[in-house]
C-alpha cells in the first residue's frame, strides 16, 4: 500500500500559522559559511593557499565558516597536512576553518561528494568506489576513534539514476546504496557555484559582488523519496579568489554553545542547517519544543514548529513561511500542506501547527521567502530548512549520528551500522556500541551487503 493511501484514512492535516512577539532563542545561535572551496592546494588560483582563503571568507566574505574542500586526487599528503594546520590555526575569534577532500570525479556513474573531517587523503585509486569507501573505509576509521565525526555531502547532483556511484557501484539497487550512504551523507546541494573554474583569477567589482543563486530543489526531493535524510546545502564551490563576496546564499548551521569545529560538525551530524539565498537571513526554529528541523522523530501526535526570523539588513521585509509533506518510497514530489501559507513583515516569530499527523514515514520541510523593497541582491530570497522526520524508522538522532557499532542483546556478535544482518535485528534487541564492545567479535564480513 502507497503511504498516500494510507494517509488518506486519517483525519485531514489541520495546519495554523500564527504571529507572535519576536523571541530570541536562548539556546541556539545561526552561523553561515560555505562548505565547498579550493585553494591552491588543489584546483583553485595558483596564489591563494590556505591561509588567504580562510582570511577572505572571514574578512572580506563575512562568512562565519569556510571548509577547503581540495579533490582527493589532486592534493598532496604533504599538502593535506598543511590544510589541517591552517585550518586548526584559522580557527579563532568567532570564526572556524574546516579541512576536507571533494571524493571521485565527475564521470559516468560517479560526481563529486565532499567528505570533511576524515584526517588522511582518499587514494584517488578509490575513486568511484563510493561502496568501499563509505561502507568500509570511513567506518572503520570512525571506530577506531571515539567521538570521531565524518561528515558526507552530495556535490551538485545531476542525474539521480547514476550519480555517487548508484548505478556503476550499486548496481541500481536503492536498499544497498541508502544502507550504505545514508549513516555518512548528511547533506545536498540546492545550488552551486558559479565554480569559476576556468577563470580561476576572477574577482568581480564591488557591484558585482554577493550576487543572486537560485535554490533548486529537485534532485533533493528524490532523494528524500527514496530514503536518504538529507539536508540542503548552498555551495560556491570557490576556485577563484573570491571566497564568500562571489554568491550571496549560504548554508546556516544551528550550534548550541561555543562555536568551534568540534560544535560545527557536531550540528552537521544532526542535519541541523538550512540554505538561505540571503547571507545573514537568520531563521532560528524549535520543531515541538525540543526538537531542530534535520531530527527523526518517532509517531507525534502533532508537530508545533516555532521560527524566529530576522535580518539586520531588511529589517522591514515581508515574508510568506509554508511547509511541504513528502512520503519516503512515494515517487510523488512534497506538496504544500494546506492552510500553512502566510505572510507577515518584520523580523518576528511564527508558529506552525499541524494535527493529525499521519503515522507513515514522511518528512516536512519548511520554505520561508523573503522579500523586500531593496534586498542587497535585487530579487526575493528563499531558504529551505531541512527536513522533519516522522515516523521514521530511528528515533534519536543522538543515538543515529554517534555509535560505531551495533549489536543484539541475545548475541555475542557485534556489526557495522550499515551491515545487512544488523538492520535485521528487532528494535527491542538492538544496541548501540561506541566503541568495539568487550567480550565479543565482529560479524565476519562486516558490513554485508543487502
Amino acid at each position: 500500500m502507497r503511504p498516500r493511501t494510507a494517509f488518506s484514512r486519517i483525519a485531514p492535516v489541520v495546519a495554523l500559522l500564527v504571529l507572535l512577539p519576536t523571541f530570541v532563542s536562548a539556546e541556539y545561535r545561526v552561523y553561515f559559511g560555505n562548505l565547498h572551496s579550493h585553494s591552491n592546494l588543489s584546483d583553485g588560483n595558483t596564489d591563494t593557499g590556505p591561509a588567504r582563503a580562510f582570511e577572505l571568507a572571514r574578512d572580506v566574505g563575512r562568512m562565519d565558516f569556510l571548509s577547503l574542500s581540495e579533490h582527493n586526487h589532486m592534493v598532496t599528503p604533504s599538502g593535506f597536512e598543511l590544510l589541517k594546520q591552517e585550518a586548526a590555526s584559522h580557527t579563532t575569534n568567532g570564526f572556524v576553518a574546516l579541512f576536507g577532500q571533494e571524493f571521485s570525479t565527475i564521470n559516468t556513474g560517479f560526481n563529486h561528494t565532499n567528505v570533511q573531517n576524515y584526517d588522511v587523503v582518499i587514494p584517488g585509486s578509490e575513486n568511484g568506489k563510493y561502496k568501499h569507501v563509505f561502507g568500509t573505509l570511513i567506518p572503520e576509521w570512525l571506530s577506531a576513534g571515539p567521538g570521531r565525526v565524518v561528515i558526507g555531502e552530495f556535490n551538485h547532483p545531476e542525474k539521480i539514476a547514476i550519480d555517487y556511484g548508484f548505478t556503476a557501484d550499486f548496481g541500481g539497487n536503492w536498499d544497498a546504496f541508502v544502507a550504505t550512504m545514508d549513516p555518512v551523507v548528511k547533506l545536498i546541494a540546492v545550488s552551486n557555484g558559479p565554480a569559476d573554474a576556468n577563470k580561476k583569477s576572477f574577482v568581480p567589482d564591488e557591484a558585482d559582488r554577493f550576487m543572486h543563486r537560485e535554490i533548486s530543489t529537485g534532485r533533493w526531493f528524490e532523494y528524500l523519496s527514496h530514503g536518504m535524510h538529507l539536508a540542503p546545502k548552498i555551495d560556491h564551490d570557490t576556485h577563484s579568489p573570491t571566497h564568500g563576496f562571489r554568491i550571496d546564499g549560504r548554508t546556516a548551521v544551528w550550534v548550541d554553545g561555543p562555536f568551534t569545529q568540534q560544535s560545527l560538525l557536531d550540528a552537521l551530524s544532526k542535519r541541523h542547517c538550512y540554505a538561505t539565498e540571503d547571507r545573514n537571513l537568520s531563521i532560528v526554529p524549535k520543531v515541538n519544543g525540543t526538537h531542530l528541523p534535520g531530527d527523526r522523530l518517532g509517531d507525534v501526535a502533532q508537530l508545533d514548529v516555532s521560527l524566529s526570523i530576522s535580518d539586520a539588513d531588511e529589517p522591514d521585509a515581508q515574508y510568506t513561511a509554508r511547509i511541504y509533506q513528502g512520503f519516503t518510497n512515494d515517487t510523488a514530489a512534497p506538496s504544500e500542506v494546506p492552510g500553512t501559507r502566510k505572510e507577515r513583515t518584520g523580523d518576528g516569530s511564527v508558529t506552525l501547527l499541524l494535527t493529525a499527523v499521519p503515522t507513515v514515514r514522511s518528512y516536512y520541510v519548511v520554505k520561508v521567502e523573503q522579500r523586500s523593497a531593496h534586498p542587497p541582491c535585487g530579487k526575493a530570497d528563499d531558504a529551505y530548512l531541512a527536513p522533519i522526520w516522522v515516523s521514521d524508522q530511528l528515533q534519536d538522532d543522538a543515538i543515529v549520528d554517534s555509535y560505531a557499532f551495533v549489536g543484539s542483546r541475545n548475541s555475542k556478535v557485534y556489526h557495522y551500522p550499515n551491515c545487512a544482518d544488523a538492520l535485521r535485528i528487532r528494535p527491542a534487541n538492538i544496541v548501540h556500541y561506541s566503541e568495539s564492545p568487550a567480550g565479543m567479535r565482529l560479524h565476519k564480513n562486516c558490513p554485508r551487503e543487502p
